[in-house]
Order: structure tokens, then C-alpha cells, then sequence
């Protein structure tokens, strides 16, 4: 259980250092989780490489999204996928 947590915690400190790299570009940051984030500006380059652990990969471009609580969310994507 230790283990779980320590990594977790990893985590969090790892998105939250890109929640701030992207809130301080001026993007506006509209939901996160331990291993997501949906902000209105591209990411920054330096931070993406989907086969690089603990950077970033850009999984959809959201046309629409409505976060009312924390895990509670509906996107509708640019290639018309609802979740």
C-alpha cells in the first residue's frame, strides 16, 4: 500500500508541475485528474512524448466539455467520440 501511495503521490506532483507550466503560457485549465488535464491552449512542446513516462500525450482535441464535480464529465471531441 505504501508503494500505491508514494506513486500516486509522484503523480500529482508530476501533473501539477504541468498544470503550472500551462496556467502560467495563459491557458485556462478546465479539469484534472492524477494523470489528465484539459486546458484551451496546445501543450507545450517540451512536455509531450507519449513513450516518455511522466510527460505528456495529447489523447483528444475537445470541442465541447462540461466538468460539474471532481470525475463527473461529458467531452465531445473534434472527431464527434461523446464521453
Amino acid at each position: 500500500m505504501a508503494l500505491a501511495s508514494a506513486v500516486t503521490a509522484y503523480s500529482r506532483m508530476i501533473i501539477n508541475d504541468h498544470k503550472l507550466t500551462a496556467l502560467n503560457s495563459g491557458a485556462n485549465l478546465y479539469y484534472s485528474d492524477t494523470d489528465s488535464m484539459v486546458i484551451d491552449q496546445e501543450l507545450d512542446s517540451s512536455k509531450v512524448d507519449p513513450a516518455k513516462l511522466g510527460y505528456l500525450k495529447l489523447e483528444h482535441t475537445i470541442e465541447e466539455g462540461i466538468f460539474p464535480l471532481p470525475k463527473v464529465y461529458y467531452l465531445r471531441t473534434t472527431e464527434g467520440h461523446q464521453s
